[in-house]
């Protein structure tokens, strides 16, 4: 049986616990399957740039950061700023 994702996408888990998809977005080794499929956020860098999408839109849609916005984000992550249940 193979792995997917929601979106349709085939993955490996390469040795770090990443789910890897057939277009090289990854996931953190933290992604868990849900009751049908794996869900996730899943990340790859391209052209200087971090697209981001998610695992269960089957749309694909992405989104596109570059290295200044990207760490804003995170670190808003990292300082508590974007807690989940906070917003």
């Amino acid at each position: 049986m193979k792995d997917v994702f929601g979106n349709g996408c085939a993955f490996t888990t390469n040795n770090q616990g990443q789910k890897v998809d057939e277009e090289g977005f990854k996931t953190t080794s933290f992604t868990k399957r849900k009751p049908i499929s794996f869900s996730c956020v899943s990340v790859k860098k391209e052209g200087g740039r971090l697209l981001v999408r998610s695992t269960r839109d089957p749309n694909k849609t992405t989104l596109s950061f570059d290295k200044d916005e990207w760490d804003a984000f995170t670190k808003g992550i990292r300082e508590g700023e974007l807690n989940f249940d906070e917003l």
